[in-house]
């Protein structure tokens, strides 16, 4: 499946709809520059089991890192010294060996992880306060590069433009599918149920991320609470998977234009619950076009079968307000935004709902879901994102260049990222 980046959806889903699925299953500063070394942990060793939470480490801890060289603009080497950390987790004393220096601006970075090098790029805004600034990890489509995202969504220019402390924000590369058909190999996510795309073993890309998080911790030393993750398309796929395996992690997700996959084919497989691993606020923003990604999912019969299949974003939110996750006590609607029904060629049968949340839920968490009226398949430009024309949800003429949706207003934001950026705001790990 190779989607245009920002182009509309139309001529990639609607005429290849199998496609959906075989990519979808399947102090300011830091005084520091760093490399991180340490030996890997065999591949047999698993998430689930949590090594300790660096990123609740606090001077005196025996789990802080231990600086020992660095000056602004060279590499510094990073111990970690845990000897007696415990954690519970055979990976609770691990971080992937790499080389990233942490300068102002952007800094290319890579990592050994699972034996394969592994690139992504770190932005440093200019007033980024250690231990009070947040950390936002951005996911690029299917295709697509860490750099052509950074250039898309324009969320470097964006968090520049932010009154300090000023985020950082982090862009991963994916690793390339194995190709199939007429369909060549090109970088993508190892979401849920999509290992069978990629070469074999398939690369643990959520492992990879919670790396990267745990490696800018030890590094540029961001407030552990204020850990993010948004994406766009398949990379909001892969935002799903990290909120539910890294949840003592993450606080808040955004996921822009594909919905989290809740099941292997409907009725099949379910994910694992996030919950146990802790709480995190979600948000989905998805335009009403035909097609997919879409609102409603996919699924052509015979169902189960992970690969004719994606969730529809009612599934979502029940998934996220249930008492093994989210534990959400409030809905502001019982409607759905799907009938439940599917057409002939399986896609999902859209209501006129726009938005629906779920409040009350535990530790400050929340669930909004926005559908774009007239949206489509492509990153909307947002202020101060370094783009042109800045497209405004809240305006009242709803088509493919200004969708709009008429919850959305000057709390919530108008624009992409303001909307996600306020969200995040709002929801720290609690």
């Amino acid at each position: 499946m190779k989607p245009p980046v920002a182009t509309p959806a139309s001529s990639w889903w609607q005429s290849i709809p199998l496609s959906l699925t075989t990519v979808a299953r399947k102090s300011r500063i830091p005084a520091v520059s760093g490399v991180t070394i340490f030996p890997h942990p065999s591949a047999h060793e698993k998430r689930q089991h949590r090594e300790m939470n660096f990123l609740k480490s606090q001077p005196g801890n025996p789990c802080k890192p231990a600086r020992l060289a660095g000056a602004i603009g060279l590499t510094a080497v990073i111990l970690l010294s845990c000897g007696s950390c415990g954690g519970g987790s055979s990976r609770s004393s691990h971080l992937a060996a790499g080389s990233c220096t942490f300068n102002p601006g952007d800094n290319s970075c890579t990592m050994q992880h699972d034996s394969t090098s592994r690139q992504y790029i770190v932005h440093i805004p200019p007033q980024y306060v250690q231990n009070s600034s947040a950390l936002i990890v951005a996911l690029h489509p299917a295709p697509g590069t860490d750099t052509g995202f950074a250039q898309l969504s324009g969320w470097s220019s964006y968090a520049d433009a932010l009154p300090s402390p000023q985020p950082a924000v982090i862009y991963p590369q994916g690793l390339l599918t194995a190709g199939s058909g007429a369909e060549t190999p090109h970088p993508a996510w190892n979401a849920f149920f999509s290992c069978r795309i990629f070469p074999q073993p398939c690369p643990d890309d959520s492992d990879f991320i919670r790396q990267i998080i745990l490696t800018a911790q030890a590094n540029i030393h961001m407030d552990p609470n204020k850990v993010y993750v948004t994406g766009f398309s398949l990379g909001s796929l892969m935002t799903g998977r990290v909120a539910v395996d890294q949840a003592d992690l993450v606080a808040a997700v955004a996921q822009y234009e594909f919905p989290l996959d809740t099941e292997d084919g409907l009725g099949g497989t379910p994910i694992p619950d996030a919950g146990a691993n802790g709480k995190v606020a979600a948000i989905y923003i998805d335009g009403d076009h035909a097609g997919g990604p879409n609102v409603c999912g996919y699924a052509l019969p015979p169902q189960p079968n992970g690969s004719l299949y994606q969730s529809s974003v009612d599934q979502d939110m029940s998934y996220w307000a249930s008492a093994q996750n989210n534990n959400c006590s409030v809905l502001s609607t019982t409607s759905n935004f799907c009938t439940g029904a599917y057409t002939s060629a399986g896609w999902g049968i859209q209501t006129a709902l726009t938005e629906k949340h779920a409040s009350s839920c535990s530790h400050g968490t929340a669930v909004q879901i926005y559908k774009l009226l007239s949206g489509t398949h492509q990153y909307y430009c947002s202020n101060n994102s370094g783009c042109s024309p800045v497209v405004h949800f809240n305006n009242s003429v709803c088509n493919s260049t200004t969708p709009c949706n008429p919850s959305l207003n000057s709390t919530t934001g108008t624009t992409l990222n303001d909307i996600i950026w306020n969200f995040f705001v709002a929801h720290p790990k609690q």
